[in-house]
């Protein structure tokens, strides 16, 4: 049930163009005797929001009088579900330009005749500029894959101590190697447990990398695993930094594709918003849940836990 005054309305056209005020489709759509199709109302109240329906009407002709047979649907989540995605659009072409541009001044530069040192920190710019088009396009097509099915899932026997090790080593030669400290706290006693050894890779470099990115330089970043305290059955893996913080009224969406922190679009921060809505499917997949630990100032804790083995 919706309820609202007349006050509260205002008619469009399918286009998103207004009606002239005090335009009445339905009335006009007795008068005349002609059906209304397709025909948007927007329901505008300061409490709750906006709702967007379809109204549609056939007038019928009785005897002595003609009716109006209303059909009303609320496209609410559709109008949002278009408008997140013409966002995402906006936002992935402003992502891809950016670096493109760049890339195109930096080629020019080294057209020209430049000493060593300014042809290394040309050249590491470049590498950094196609890192960043690479993880947005990276991360394009594994949300189309989650999305379709088609991400492969093959499980096996692993140990943290192994894709840690590669995430570290990935960690140091991508462009946050020179800029932060990756440190694994790995408990000795840590068991096998049964996983994609790719997918899980995947989790964890997606999990660094954010870490970095929204830590100052020279902050260190700490990958830990352990057997779980309430259920040794369990192992547990965080991922531990001391940057900016996600402000609590914000932490609850994290997870929602093409989310991406107020403070992120402040500052420009380059991304798609899918690094951990990825990171949630993939530990969804394992029957497993990503949570998040954060204070504004003092860092963020991603946590997430799987079965062992034995």
């Amino acid at each position: 049930k919706i309820d609202f005054s007349d006050d509260d309305i205002t008619w469009m056209h399918e286009d998103g163009t207004k009606l002239p005020v005090n335009t009445d489709p339905l009335s006009a759509s007795i008068s005349a005797k002609q059906e209304l199709r397709d025909q948007i109302m927007v329901i505008d109240r300061e409490n709750p929001s906006q709702t967007i329906l379809s109204v549609d009407a056939v007038p019928i002709q009785q005897i002595d009088q003609t009716v109006l047979l209303i059909v009303i649907n609320d496209i609410t989540h559709i109008h949002e579900v278009e408008k997140l995605k013409n966002e995402f659009l906006s936002m992935v072409t402003h992502d891809l330009r950016g670096p493109l541009a760049t890339i195109r001044s930096l080629t020019q530069t080294l057209n020209h005749q430049v000493s060593p040192s300014e042809q290394y920190t040309t050249t590491q710019a470049l590498s950094e500029e196609a890192e960043n088009m690479s993880d947005l396009v990276d991360n394009l097509l594994n949300m189309a894959r989650i999305e379709s099915g088609a991400i492969p899932f093959d499980p096996e026997s692993c140990h943290i101590i192994d894709i840690a090790e590669e995430c570290k080593r990935q960690f140091e030669r991508s462009r946050y190697g020179t800029s932060h400290r990756l440190h694994l706290e790995i408990h000795k006693n840590t068991p096998f447990f049964y996983a994609d050894h790719l997918l899980v890779l995947r989790l964890l470099n997606n999990l660094v990398s954010n870490a970095a990115k929204y830590s100052p330089v020279n902050r260190d970043i700490w990958l830990k695993a352990s057997r779980m305290k309430s259920n040794a059955k369990n192992i547990v893996v965080e991922v531990v930094d001391r940057g900016i913080g996600i402000p609590k009224s914000e932490q609850a969406n994290i997870f929602d594709k093409f989310y991406r922190l107020a403070t992120s679009q402040q500052n420009g921060k380059p991304g798609a918003g899918l690094g951990l809505a990825i990171c949630q499917y993939i530990c969804k997949l394992h029957g497993s849940i990503l949570t998040v630990q954060s204070k504004v100032g003092e860092g963020t804790v991603f946590k997430f836990s799987f079965p062992s083995i034995g």
